[in-house]
């Protein structure tokens, strides 16, 4: 995995030493082409024993969010053996923070996932952290999965239990297993690259594409009495507009964001008593529209945040 920082590339990835067991080192690079390996290396090396990495860490994914490294990567160990998805974090992308709970274990006996998990992709979305990664069963079926965190450590998986993408129909070039995805989003649509391949000897590459949810999960009670609706319309060429109930007339503070959790937006709304609705004007702090893609608009009061997702287009 590569992340520029500042004008310089960071490549970290996984190398076998002698004693066969893979370990993650670092390199820098100042045009992706040239690299220099890290005098540090391995940057992250095997867990103490019956940790859940104490046999092998491969398959890092690194995002840089100023100022820290943020790093998903596959650990094995663990009782019962296994692979899991692990995570760290680093100021210098050299010394590791290990987090000491999976990000994501194993799923539940019986689940797609309950067996190994493998490559994973990270994504900025609508103001989560949005995973895919690869994952197999007691029955050898590989599939992708997708799950969602609020702080890169506690995730929730898809409920209930299934893969987003699953191999192909019989005698498609990748009915035997799907995997190693590599995720965009782009407008209303995320992109996904991945490995298939119908015998484990040969491997292609595909294109799947899906919509973005159109709303992000928001608590189901309200203590403050305040409930907010679907955006209307979605996608907007102009205002636009949150449907709400509230107990009473109340103020509630606005912030519209961009996927890459950017302010775009903020001011305070007036929320009637009864049914109502709330506008954002689909324009920037200086009074500019905003350019077209997704943006999430975030309605708080009372230590409560609702969250929905706005596409833009002109």
């Amino acid at each position: 995995t590569v992340v520029i920082v500042g004008g310089q590339y960071h490549l970290w990835y996984s190398g076998v030493a002698a004693d066969q067991h893979s370990r993650i080192a670092h390199a820098t690079s100042p045009d992706g082409i040239v690299w220099t390996k890290d005098a540090a290396n391995p940057v992250m090396d095997l867990g103490l024993p019956g940790s859940l990495d104490d046999q092998e860490l491969i398959h890092p994914f690194a995002i840089y969010e100023s100022p820290r490294f943020r790093l998903w990567y596959n650990g094995y160990g663990g009782t019962p053996d296994a692979q899991r998805i692990l995570y760290a974090e680093s100021l210098d992308g050299v010394s590791w923070t290990r987090h000491p709970v999976a990000a994501i274990d194993l799923g539940n006996p019986g689940d797609w996932d309950d067996t190994q998990l493998y490559m994973m992709c990270v994504v900025r979305f609508a103001g989560l952290y949005t995973m895919f990664y690869t994952a197999s069963n007691t029955s050898s079926e590989f599939g992708i999965g997708y799950a969602t965190s609020p702080d890169a450590i506690t995730w929730s998986r898809r409920s209930p239990s299934a893969p987003v993408l699953s191999p192909g129909l019989p005698g498609a070039w990748d009915d035997l297993a799907v995997a190693r995805p590599i995720v965009v989003q782009s407008g209303p649509e995320f992109l996904l690259w991945y490995g298939g391949t119908r015998d484990f000897q040969t491997f292609s590459w595909g294109l799947a594409t899906a919509a973005t949810p159109t709303d992000v999960a928001i608590p189901s009670e309200s203590s403050s009495g305040l409930h907010v609706g679907p955006v209307r319309p979605n996608p907007s060429s102009g205002v636009v507009a949150l449907e709400t109930t509230s107990r009473t007339m109340t103020l509630a503070e606005i912030e519209v964001v961009d996927v890459l959790g950017r302010r775009v937006w903020f001011g305070t709304r007036r929320v009637p008593a009864g049914t109502g609705r709330i506008e954002w004007p689909g324009r920037d702090r200086n009074g500019n529209l905003v350019s077209p893609g997704t943006y999430v608009v975030r309605v708080r009061l009372a230590g409560e945040e609702h969250r929905r997702k706005a596409v833009v287009v002109r």
